[in-house]
């Protein structure tokens, strides 16, 4: 379904089906949530469970990976005006 509707989206010539498409890819997209996360709750045993779906909860929550250093915007020393 969510690939038909996706096909269905970049065939449509105006906003009204492309609203439609969308709406159709949005519902087919949250009915694959709950059975990707029942085949991850499958496939890893108990103890390494965390550690196995943190890039999904990651990739999912649109998170950026924070374990890379910040850099400053700013650099080092006084500030001029």
């Amino acid at each position: 379904m969510f690939t038909l509707a996706l096909l269905r989206c970049g065939t449509v010539t105006g906003p009204a089906p492309l609203m439609a498409a969308r709406l159709l890819q949005g519902a087919a997209a949250a009915a694959m949530v709950p059975q990707v996360l029942a085949i991850l709750h499958v496939t890893f045993d108990e103890k390494t469970r965390g550690t196995d779906f943190t890039p999904y909860g990651t990739v999912l929550s649109g998170q950026r990976d924070r374990t890379r250093a910040r850099r400053s915007p700013h650099r080092s020393g006084s500030v001029r005006p």
